[in-house]
């Protein structure tokens, strides 16, 4: 198989009311059936049933929402997926969410349906009913896809001066015994106000892996939420390595449900943010099987007024015994008004398990700093010896070598920037 994809969407319309009022005004469409369109009557109701969260939520403590819900946005032309892949093989399948859905086998259907059931994230919620078409990439039994599929959340060409959204969608489906390596890129540079609101699927069969790599950058001054919902079954292994750099208002969580024992998943985030920059970062690890791990290690570097939440939870259920799980938070603050907000948290109602959570702020350390002074080198350059060390860690694990190449260039320029003032 071979194209490339631009997930267009059918039409677009002028928004006139502010972004709390036109989501409530959503409709189903008149011609649109089966599952996929009951699903998303199904998010709507869901949606009006919990409505948007405010300050008292605790989810949402840190964040001020109103400047996006108090805007008029005009919905983009197009839902912000492209990728360009060449040449596939046969066992991967990549279509619009629309026209797979429906050739999905039912388990796979009844999954997203059980996930929307539950939802609790009311932007995924609107995601799911908002967006005209999403994209579903369907990995067939025992493959092994030797290179990395990459995907980017593009930012549409704007074509008036007033802000506007998109609703980017995938949805991945590995089958039993798959291995494969995504990355997701999310980069803008452009000036024009706007809000991504994106949605990711993934559900792992038997056996099946996935190396995600989830980038973030050049987003200075937008709002971008993301969301990214993996369900594991027996035996299967999720890692993911995201970087986040900046954002006027950036949210991403990523939930993982263990549905399969014996399944892993290793979570890893680097952020690195400045001015007034505010990211929220959540993740939750469900144990509702036994002999699972989870392992979660987020570092952040903070410079100016910037401000970031880092809220990780861990459940393990009555039933989910011989559950393993590691949460660790480290961050990195560089001036006096920046902030962090971290909350590592165990939820664990088995007996038989090994959890452990932790978090370590603070800055840089002045008697390696006086070290390295005392053997001649600058104080600008020993800061940003000590501070890409400190990044290195989550760096080094991405994979393949030139995105980790890339990732690291980008992180040096941009700490290069912060370490002069």
């Amino acid at each position: 198989m071979t194209g490339k994809y631009l997930i267009m969407n059918k039409e677009m319309k002028i928004n006139s009311k502010p972004y709390r009022e036109e989501v409530l005004k959503w409709k189903p469409e008149p011609t649109a059936g089966g599952e996929l369109a009951r699903i998303r009557e199904q998010a709507f109701h869901r949606f009006q049933e919990l409505g948007f969260p405010t300050r008292q939520h605790e989810a949402w403590k840190y964040i001020y929402l109103d400047s996006i819900l108090n805007t008029v946005y005009t919905p983009a032309s197009a839902s912000g997926i492209e990728t360009d892949q060449g040449s596939l093989p046969s066992s991967v399948r990549i279509s619009s969410l629309e026209s797979g859905f429906e050739k999905l086998p039912h388990v796979y259907q009844n999954w997203l349906k059980n996930r929307i059931a539950v939802e609790e994230n009311v932007f995924s919620l609107i995601n799911e009913f908002q967006n005209k078409e999403g994209l579903l990439v369907f990995y067939s039994k025992n493959m092994i896809l030797e290179r990395s599929l990459q995907f980017s959340l593009t930012v549409p060409e704007p074509s008036g001066s007033e802000p506007f959204i998109f609703y980017p969608r995938i949805c991945f489906v590995l089958e039993e015994g798959v291995k494969a390596e995504v990355i997701l890129n999310h980069s803008s540079f452009t000036q024009h106000p706007y809000f991504m609101n994106a949605m990711v699927d993934i559900y792992l069969a038997e056996g099946a892996e996935l190396r995600l790599s989830s980038i973030q950058h050049g987003i200075a001054d937008t709002s971008a939420f993301m969301k990214i919902a993996a369900t594991l079954q027996k035996k299967s292994r999720f890692e993911m390595i995201s970087f986040t750099q900046g954002g006027l208002t950036s949210r991403q969580e990523t939930q993982v449900d263990f549905r399969g024992s014996e399944a892993s998943c290793h979570l890893k985030n680097l952020s690195v943010l400045r001015g007034v920059s505010r990211f929220y970062q959540h993740a939750t690890a469900n144990h509702y099987a036994g002999e699972c791990q989870s392992n979660q290690l987020f570092k952040t570097i903070l410079a100016g007024e910037a401000q970031s939440e880092v809220n990780s939870l861990v459940h393990v259920v009555r039933d989910a015994q011989k559950s393993e799980s590691r949460q660790l938070n480290r961050n990195l603050i560089l001036s006096d008004k920046a902030r962090i907000y971290s909350r590592p948290q165990l939820k664990i109602y088995a007996d038989d398990v090994k959890c452990s959570h932790g978090a370590a702020t603070g800055q840089l350390d002045d008697s390696e700093l006086f070290y390295l002074r005392s053997r001649g080198i600058s104080k600008e350059q020993a800061r940003l010896m000590m501070t890409l060390a400190f990044a290195e860690e989550v760096i080094q694990l991405i994979e393949p070598k030139t995105l980790r190449d890339e990732i690291e260039k980008i992180v040096k320029k941009e700490l290069e920037g912060i370490v002069k003032h």
